[in-house]
């Protein structure tokens, strides 16, 4: 299977050189929480439990492994059996029209997976499937959740962070981002997660190309990923392959990193943001908790 090309496979395969010839080179790779191509069935559970792939909100339809564009995918089902009208009455709600599974990643900053962009998208309107995180803060409580999906011919990321008392907050709810460049349908797409917890912020990238940063939380790690799948009455299957959750470089490499790369994380970081890690310092809300995100442009 080719290998995905990330953003910093340059930098990294430098440093990776230089750390090589000083016998230090296992400090240059970063650590994989889990990679995950989906060439065989995934383990599934109804319940949490770590290694597995359990339910979240509602159960979708399919999650397995089949054979498509030359490849083995997880394809992602839901049914217009599993509609609003025909579940039962406890799961009637419009929550329970996000169905899909979670897998936990204690540790990760950084998620990423591919995404079968479908030709049929570009004629419908609303919500279809979506690439979650689920922050986690020092205390290990939840503090957000960072979502790229892609519905009404674009990407969009929801910001599920507010900070009561910040007047230059924009609230919470989707934001619109646009495509990448050489952007086309009926191909993969890679979709990355990266928290910076020094800064506060997640880092939404489409095909390697940075389209958001929305706030934090105080999230310090990701601490599971969920594959949804949104149900409006209609037979659907979504495809996902070549998912990873990693963590930092180690402490040490870093160390090499100014050196051997000079201002590049210059070019991709925005200014610190100015705030502290005080609940009492700062209010903060994180709003996309038991609700299914509906608001589709910035408020």
């Amino acid at each position: 299977m080719a290998m995905k090309l990330h953003r910093f496979s340059n930098m990294l395969a430098i440093c990776t050189a230089v750390l090589a010839v000083s016998g230090m080179s296992h400090l240059a790779q970063a650590g994989s929480v889990t990679m995950q191509t989906f060439d065989t069935d995934p383990v599934l559970a109804d319940t949490q439990a770590p290694g597995v792939w359990y339910v979240d909100r509602y159960p979708p339809a399919g999650f397995s492994s089949v054979f498509f564009e030359g490849d083995y995918r997880l394809a992602h089902t839901v049914s217009v059996d599993d509609s609003s009208s025909n579940r039962p009455p406890e799961y009637a709600g419009p929550l329970y029209n996000t169905q899909g599974r979670r897998y936990d990643t204690p540790g990760a900053m950084s998620l990423s997976i591919d995404y079968y962009i479908d030709p049929a998208l570009e004629q419908f309107t609303g919500r279809t499937g979506g690439f979650w995180g689920v922050g986690v803060n020092a205390y290990g409580q939840f503090s957000s959740y960072p979502i790229i999906e892609f519905f009404d011919n674009q990407f969009m990321v929801y910001d599920s962070v507010s900070y009561l008392d910040d007047p230059n907050d924009d609230g919470f709810g989707w934001r619109e981002v646009g495509l990448p460049s050489d952007f086309a349908y009926g191909e993969f797409v890679n979709l990355e997660i990266e928290l910076d917890a020094v800064n506060d912020v997640f880092y939404f990238y489409v095909a390697a190309e940075l389209l958001a940063i929305e706030e934090a939380g105080y999230t310090k790690q990701i601490g599971a990923v969920i594959l949804q799948h949104y149900n409006e009455g209609a037979d659907r299957t979504v495809y996902w392959d070549n998912l990873s959750a990693e963590v930092p470089l180690p402490g040490a490499a870093l160390l090499f990193l100014p050196a051997l790369v000079g201002g590049a994380f210059a070019v991709r970081r925005r200014p610190a943001v100015r705030r502290t890690d005080s609940a009492a310092a700062r209010a903060v809300t994180a709003t996309a908790t038991m609700a299914a995100p509906e608001v589709r442009s910035k408020a």
